[in-house]
């Protein structure tokens, strides 16, 4: 009889113990998951800060070249779409727009944008100031050229694949090189023809 009560009560405090580390570990793993749930708060908010500041287009985009991430819209000021876009898509790419979707134009296998982005998740790694030239659709009557410099980091995460790929127009800054060669041309010429003229006075 001493013996059965004397079980029951180890049995008791064993059961007591067990309940109370269950709810220490449930406890400590609630505060674990409360605090990567605020780090993750911050973490995001970090990002979305840079993603609005940084002066270059910003996509994470994965293998199908869709476009999970992104500060376009803020960047064009530019109401955000619902609809996950591809990167053609997301930019108003002309071959996109006129095939309904980036990647099924005929001119879409000559991309020098996607055969970068291709061969970037091929091998693994990023490239830096990939050179593009796209026609972009304002409208559905008007396009722009647009310049640009592309630049991707390959980032491998959970058995999955990305690409953050940032994007910088430098349309502008072409046409002001353009121009200020155009002018230094004319400065040449002018210093030349000036130069030969007082020459010729000189005979």
């Amino acid at each position: 009889m001493i013996f059965i009560l004397a079980s029951i009560i180890v049995l008791f405090v064993a059961t007591i113990i067990i309940l109370l580390t269950e709810i220490r570990k449930r406890k400590q793993l609630q505060e674990a998951l409360k605090k990567r749930s605020k780090n993750s708060q911050k973490y995001t908010r970090a990002l979305d800060a840079i993603l609005q500041n940084v002066h270059a287009y910003i996509l994470l985009i994965d293998r199908e070249f869709n476009v999970l991430r992104t500060n376009y819209y803020e960047r064009t000021r530019t109401l955000a779409s619902d609809e996950q876009k591809k990167v053609g898509d997301l930019l108003c790419c002309r071959n996109a727009i006129l095939s309904g979707m980036c990647g099924t134009h005929a001119k879409c296998a000559d991309c020098a944008v996607r055969s970068a982005i291709n061969k970037s998740f091929r091998e693994k790694q990023g490239f830096v100031d990939l050179e593009i030239s796209l026609t972009l659709a304002v409208s559905k009557e008007r396009y722009v050229q647009f310049k640009g410099l592309v630049s991707s980091s390959y980032i491998h995460e959970n058995e999955s694949e990305y690409l953050v790929l940032t994007i910088h127009d430098i349309t502008e800054l072409l046409a002001e090189k353009r121009e200020n060669e155009k002018m230094n041309s004319i400065v040449k010429f002018t210093s030349s023809v000036s130069q030969f003229c007082f020459a010729s006075f000189n005979l």
